[in-house]
């Protein structure tokens, strides 16, 4: 299930303009998803959480981005939150959080129904 969401979130992100690369299911460093757009390396650790997503992802996706050597990071999660630590890491790090409301506002912008609603 992991797997076919980091596809779904690399083809997302090609909805968007951006060149994609899926990371291997093992030995991924804590990449899920490279993405490349006007020169600038971006690395997204996809998380599928029930509960609030809390720092150790914060601390990985960091170590991920200097490995990768990317310019930004992302953690994108199904779930609807991050714990307060999450969250102030990622500012102090700055790594754009992605939550299941966000996630939601992306799909609606960049991916279209697959049914158009027929006028009565």
């Amino acid at each position: 299930m992991v797997r076919n969401l980091l596809i779904f979130v690399g083809d997302l992100f090609k909805t968007k303009g951006h060149q994609v690369k899926v990371t291997p299911a093992s030995k991924d460093f804590g990449a899920g998803v490279l993405v490349w757009k006007n020169q600038v390396k971006t690395m997204i650790q996809v998380k599928n959480y029930e509960n609030p997503l809390g720092y150790a992802a914060i601390q990985k996706v960091f170590t991920a981005k200097n490995h990768y050597k990317a310019d930004e990071a992302i953690v994108l999660t199904n779930s609807y939150s991050f714990t307060h630590q999450a969250r102030k890491a990622s500012k102090e790090h700055r790594i754009r959080l992605i939550d299941r409301q966000d996630l939601q506002k992306l799909i609606d912008k960049y991916i279209p129904p697959l049914v158009e609603e027929k006028e009565s």
